[in-house]
C-alpha cells in the first residue's frame, strides 16, 4: 500500500468521505497519527502485548509482521573502564560490515539477537551467543559457578546506549554481531514514504491510527473502535 492509499483509508476509517463530524485533518496530522500507530504496532508485536497475546517468533504471523524491520549489523566494542573484565557494545555506532568500515544507515530500536566475537590465546576467535540478564540478578549470575561467563557463553546486560558484556578474564570481545529491530523511516505523504512492514500489516496499522485519532478527538466512537481492534489479526 502506498502512502496516498494509506491516507485515503485512514480518512475513510474516520468517515471523512461523507461526514463532517470531525475537524478536517491536515496531511501532516494524518502522518502523525499513522506514525504513532506504526510505532505502537511494532512494539506490541515485539512484546506480545497485542490482541493475540503472542510476541515475535511465537507464531508465524507475528514473525511475518516485523520481518522487514529485522536487521543484522556489526557494533563497535570498547573496554569498560569502570567494570572489571567488561566490554561496552555501542548500540548507536553500527556498521554493515565486519571490519566496521561502512556505517549503517539504520538505527537501533529493539534487541533481537546478539553474538560476540570472542578471542583467546588457546581457542582463537569465534562468534558465540550472549546470555542477557537484568541488573537485579547480574551479581548473582557472576557468583554462580554454573552461570558465570565462560568463553563459549559470555553474559551481558543493558545500560544506557550500550550492551555490557562480561568475560571471565581469559578472553576478549573483539566484535559484536547485532540483530535488531530497526527504527522505521517515518511515513510521509510529502516525502512519498510508506510503511516498511509487510503489506498485510498496513490495514491493521491504519485501523490503530484511526483509533488514536478518535482518542485525541474525544469521540464517542472511541469505545466502539476499541472493541473492533481485537479482530484485526
Amino acid at each position: 500500500m502506498n502512502i496516498i492509499q494509506a491516507h485515503i483509508e485512514f480518512r475513510q476509517s474516520l468517515d471523512r468521505a461523507d461526514s463532517s463530524a470531525y475537524p478536517d485533518l491536515l496531511s501532516e496530522q494524518v502522518d502523525y497519527f499513522l506514525n504513532e500507530a506504526y510505532n505502537r504496532y511494532i512494539k506490541t508485536r515485539y512484546s506480545g502485548n497485542n490482541p493475540a497475546g503472542t510476541a515475535i517468533e511465537q507464531v508465524q504471523k507475528r514473525t511475518d509482521d516485523l520481518r522487514n524491520l529485522i536487521i543484522t549489523d556489526y557494533a563497535s566494542t570498547s573496554i569498560n573502564s569502570n567494570e572489571e573484565n567488561t566490554y561496552n557494545v555501542s548500540l548507536t555506532s553500527l556498521f554493515t560490515n565486519e571490519v566496521r568500515s561502512a556505517a549503517s544507515t539504520n538505527t537501533y530500536m529493539l534487541y533481537f539477537r546478539g553474538r560476540a566475537k570472542v578471542t583467546s590465546s588457546s581457542c582463537g576467535s569465534s562468534y558465540v551467543a550472549v546470555r542477557i540478564y537484568s541488573h537485579n540478578v547480574i551479581d548473582d549470575i557472576l557468583s554462580d559457578p554454573f552461570k558465570k561467563p565462560v568463553i563459549y557463553e559470555p553474559v551481558g546486560y543493558f545500560e544506557g546506549n550500550s550492551l555490557n558484556i562480561i568475560t571471565d578474564g581469559t578472553f576478549t570481545i573483539d566484535n559484536f554481531k547485532l540483530t535488531y529491530i530497526k527504527n522505521p523511516i517515518p511515513v510521509s505523504l510529502s516525502g512519498n514514504i510508506t510503511f516498511e512492514t509487510a503489506s498485510h500489516t498496513h490495514k491493521e496499522i491504519i485501523e490503530l491510527a484511526s483509533y488514536i485519532a478518535l482518542e485525541n478527538l474525544e469521540s464517542q466512537r472511541q469505545q466502539t473502535k476499541l472493541q473492533t481492534l481485537p479482530m484485526n489479526e
